[in-house]
Order: C-alpha cells, then structure tokens, then sequence
C-alpha cells in the first residue's frame, strides 16, 4: 500500500474511532420540535474515502436518504422513539456484509450522530484469501455472479481473468482462475494494484461474456456477472451507432456473439434487437469502412436495455503474430470436437499456413458446396444448392453479407486462424443456424480469439 493510501485509511479509521460512540449522542438540531433526526458518515475502509450512494434509511419505515460524494447523510424530521439505521450498496452485497445498527432511542429535537464503515482490505483479505497460490501482489478483485432475471447469487462455476500487469512493463499475459462459492462470490488474491484485463465466469455449459476490468494502483476492485438460468428469449436491446464526431453510422451490424441475432442501424444509426437471451453477453457493431467495436451488456427479460456504440475509420491492422499453437484455442470453440464428427470441411491453422490465400474468398474457393463469383464490386460467395443463400459467423458472431467483396474488406486474412463450412443446415450444427434462413454456412475464427489463454 502507498504512504498516501496508508495515511488516508489511518485517517478514515481515526475519524471512525471519533464518531462510532456516539449513539445515544445528543446535540441541538434546527428541526420541528415535534422531530428527532440522525446524521452522519458511511466509509468505504478499503479504499479509505466515504462510500457515495449509499442508501441510508430507518428499518420499517419509508424514510430514506443516499450518501453524498463524501458519504455524508441528514435523515431529518424522524418520529421519536426506538430505530434502527440500515445501510445498503452495491459494494456491501458483493462483500457480502450488512450494515445495521444496535437500536437506539430518539427523542423529540435529538440528532443522533451515527457513523459506519465497510471491512477493511486486511479484512477482506484474512476471509477471501488463501494462505497459498500465486502472489503478484497485495490487490484483490472479488466478484459475484448472478441470476440474470432473478437476480439472485448463483453458487457453482468458475472465474477466469487474464490480465497484463500496467506497470511492470511485461507484455505477457496471465491467467488466473477462482471457484464461485455457495454464496455466489469469488476472490482472486495476490494481483498487482494495477493491471488490465478481461473476467469471464463459466458454470454449468454457459460462459459469460469477458467483462473489462482496469485498475490504476488500488488495492481492491469488483466486478458484478450475470447468467440466465431461464430459457426464454425475450430480452431486447436498443441503442445508437455514431462516429467519433457524433454523426451516426448508418448500415452498421449490431450482433450478440452466441445468438443468431442481427440488426442493422437505420438512417439515424439507430437499431433494436429482440428475442434475446438474459445474462452478461458480448455486443458487436461492425461497419464497412470503420474498425469493429465490442461491449459486455446486461440483459433481462423484464427491461430493455440501452446500449451505445462509438466506432472510427477503419486503420490498417499490422500481420496478427500467434504465439505458440492455436490447438488449445480450437478444443476451447469446439472447432476439434466438430471437425471429429465428420460432418462439415474443415481448414484448421496449418492448412491456412499452406495455402497463402491473398484474401478469405481464396480459402472458400475449393469448399465443397460453395462457389465464388466476382464482379466490379468484388466476390461473391453463394451456396451451390436452390437458392444460394451462405450465413457467416466470425467468432461466434453473426456477419451479414451485404454487398460483394465486403467479407475479404471487413476481414484480415492475416488474422484467420481456422474456417469451418457447412454445404447445407441439415449439417450445420444448432449453435450456428439461423431461424427462417435454410442456408450453407461459413464460420471463422480470428487468431486473436484463438490465443486467448
């Protein structure tokens, strides 16, 4: 810990030794003289400053008030009598700590000074960490995952980060794993207090989508992931696509990876998707001309969400170096299992390597099913059976081809690591069918999806 951050919680703690006493504490208030009130402080001990928006309120009644940006509170013009203050923040339910006070009688034109505080990173470290495992360093991340709709803890399942320390100046990335306990929390001890990286939980078959995490030099930070444990499909999203000037971005697709799903921005780059999965998932805005954007969203059967995207020019992307194999990456999208059932062509890393195609229309030309047809505008890919219609997928995400040769511009050839077909939807597995579209597919998967630890 910093000298500052040492001095900060010394001080936050010294306060607190002041004021905790202080029930029945009595001093004159400016208030009805039929009223009693209560004021006070809500610290936040593991980062040493007050704990804003919290809500402070008297248990069993109506009367509540959220903490300032000092998490400070007034709780004015009170009945008189016995009460007990409750604290409630988000922060408190991924601890998983109450705050409640003893009771304590009021009386008429009494403020009572009442103060609290979360644990402290000792605290939090002496109950999440193991005395064992890897040490990189004195930072903590906890998390806790969720029924989506229910929002209920979800016991079971486990939580993955991969993170680059910031400060170190090592390029290399590292993994670290933690169990969800019972309670639906997870702890991931002995990181270094600043770093960059990505958290994702797996239970049960289901993976959520990998949620940013980015710490500058704090001790402890949380992260909050959702599952659905419903099967229904109704969940909707909306939002806008702009550019960085604000002018929206028209013709852009909005997909979540994982969902045959797929929406195009309107003239004023808007869009709307329905007929969603609940959970934390991955939303992907693509753009001719612009670099693709992605962001981890929320979603529940019971509310819309809003989500909105930011995309720039596209600029020129150097070669994708792989480091090491990609077979790990490929057992991990169930790339190696298909390709054992025998349904389906498959063109793993090493037959790509051998082929030097210029462009991926190159890699689709010798595909049974599928021929390749150019024009002014580019290639055109098409099934050979009735009707000729192909859906694509990169990364688990649906792309929607809309005019020829936007496949070989959106794309890098030099980022794909491996390509699957499938000449008609009596062969394409479930994952990758799209409802009312009896179609060939093509599924491809970038390098930098395939190296992810």
């Amino acid at each position: 810990m910093s000298k500052t951050m040492t001095t900060v919680v010394r001080l936050a703690r010294a306060i607190l030794i002041a004021v905790l006493p202080a029930f029945p504490a009595v001093r004159a208030a400016a208030q009805s003289p039929t009223s009693a009130s209560v004021a006070g402080v809500v610290v936040d001990s593991l980062r040493g400053v007050g704990l804003a928006g919290a809500v402070v309120r008297i248990a069993g009644s109506k009367r509540e008030v959220r903490t300032n940006v000092r998490g400070e509170f007034v709780l004015d013009s009170l009945t008189p009598g016995e009460m007990v203050v409750e604290v409630r923040h988000p922060l408190l339910d991924t601890l998983g700590q109450s705050i409640d006070s003893r009771p304590f009688v009021l009386v008429v034109g009494q403020r009572g000074n009442y103060s609290a505080h979360t644990m402290s990173i000792d605290d939090l470290r002496d109950r999440s960490c193991q005395r064992s495992g890897a040490n990189f360093g004195r930072a903590v991340l906890l998390g806790i995952l969720r029924d989506a709709d229910a929002d209920t803890a979800l016991a079971g399942g486990t939580a993955s980060l991969v993170y680059t320390d910031r400060f170190s100046g090592a390029t290399a990335e590292r993994l670290r794993t933690s169990r969800v306990g019972a309670d639906g929390r997870f702890a991931i001890c002995g990181l270094p207090n600043a770093l960059s990286g990505t958290v994702q939980v797996s239970r049960g078959g289901q993976m959520t989508a990998e949620v940013h995490v980015e710490t500058k030099g704090a001790l402890f930070s949380t992260v909050g992931l959702t599952i659905a444990t419903s099967t229904r499909r109704n969940a909707v999203l909306t939002g806008r696509v702009t550019q960085s000037s604000g002018l929206p971005v028209a013709g852009a697709q909005v997909v979540v990876a994982g969902t045959p799903n797929l929406a195009r921005t309107d003239s004023l780059g808007r869009y709307r998707l329905e007929g969603l999965p609940s959970g934390t998932v991955e939303v992907v805005v693509r753009r001719i001309g612009f670099g693709s954007a992605t962001q981890a969203a929320l979603l529940k059967q019971s509310e819309p969400r809003q989500l909105d995207f930011t995309i720039s020019e596209a600029r020129v992307l150097a070669t994708v170096k792989v480091v090491g194999k990609l077979d790990n990456g490929l057992d991990k999208v169930g790339f190696n299992e298909r390709k054992l059932h025998g349904f389906g062509h498959f063109q793993p890393p090493e037959e790509i390597e051998r082929r030097h195609p210029f462009v991926i229309t190159d890699l689709l030309q010798v595909v049974p099913g599928l021929r390749i047809s150019s024009g002014n505008g580019g290639r055109t890919i098409e099934s050979s059976r009735p009707g000729g219609c192909v859906n694509f997928f990169v990364d688990d995400a649906r792309f929607d081809s809309m005019e020829p040769g936007d496949i070989d511009m959106q794309f890098s050839i030099d980022n794909v690591g491996a390509v699957e077909t499938y000449s008609s939807d009596l062969e394409t597995p479930a994952r990758f069918q799209v409802p009312g579209r009896a179609c060939a597919t093509v599924v491809m998967w970038t390098k930098n999806r395939l190296t992810k630890p």
